[in-house]
């Protein structure tokens, strides 16, 4: 094992911690533990689920000027826009926990005298989410809370530069989902190139459009479906 070394963006480049990088090898063990998890948390509701979640906004709001100080550090950004930031964050966590009963209950999409279709929203399985680093709290909260209230597992890579702040962020979540739902991995671009080809159901990035090519090239492979928000898009 390699620990990787994260510091501060600012003229001192002071260490902020350092973190145990997550080896190639490990991956397969990774996603099978992803799928069994999967597997046994499906019987979970959405108002389960939403619970977890619970839990994890509390901690988030008791962490929110520790989080913001990492993101300053780390990316350079003013602690004024960060704090920004992770206030809107605790916005968005508040607004899909509030509505996810809402948004993901089934619907009834034809009835007459004879028949009736209904149709059931169903998580996909394990998602593979790539986050970039301009927005290192806001980024992982977007990609992480909508497929976790869906009832996908996640293995989560966050962007090299900002590793700091996503594991204060991630070690919050560990905390309260239970074990195996979210399983965070450190590392280089290599990993997210390992990741991507291994056979996951579902691929979310944000970032370039080149190695969204890679990843797109890389999930035709297993047929995997992708979520990819490419330079400049926004969607």
């Amino acid at each position: 094992y390699f620990m990787i070394v994260c510091r501060s963006n600012r003229w001192d480049s002071n260490i902020l911690g350092e973190i145990e990088e997550t080896s190639i090898d490990a991956l397969s063990t990774i996603f099978t533990e992803s799928q069994q998890c999967f597997v046994m948390r499906s019987s979970f509701s959405v108002r389960e689920r939403i619970w977890f979640l619970y839990q994890f906004l509390a901690l988030y709001k008791a962490h929110r000027s520790t989080i913001a100080e990492y993101i300053s550090l780390e990316i350079g950004k003013a602690i004024t826009h960060s704090l920004v930031d992770v206030d809107y964050d605790i916005n968005y966590i508040e607004r899909h926990l509030e509505h996810a009963e809402e948004i993901l209950a089934s619907e009834t999409i034809y009835k007459d005298q004879h028949t009736q279709h209904i149709a059931y929203y169903e998580a996909i399985w394990v998602a593979a989410v790539i986050s970039p680093w301009n927005y290192p709290s806001s980024q992982l909260v977007w990609q992480i809370i909508p497929p976790l209230l869906a009832g996908n597992t996640i293995i989560y890579k966050p962007a090299s530069a900002c590793m700091w702040t996503a594991k204060c962020i991630n070690d919050l979540l560990l905390n309260c989902l239970p074990h195996g739902v979210f399983q965070p991995i450190y590392g280089s671009s290599i990993l997210w190139n390992e990741l991507t080809k291994l056979p996951v159901d579902l691929i979310i990035f944000t970032g370039s459009t080149q190695v969204g090519q890679q990843i797109q090239y890389n999930a035709a492979q297993t047929m995997a479906q992708t979520h990819l928000e490419l330079w400049w898009s926004a969607p």
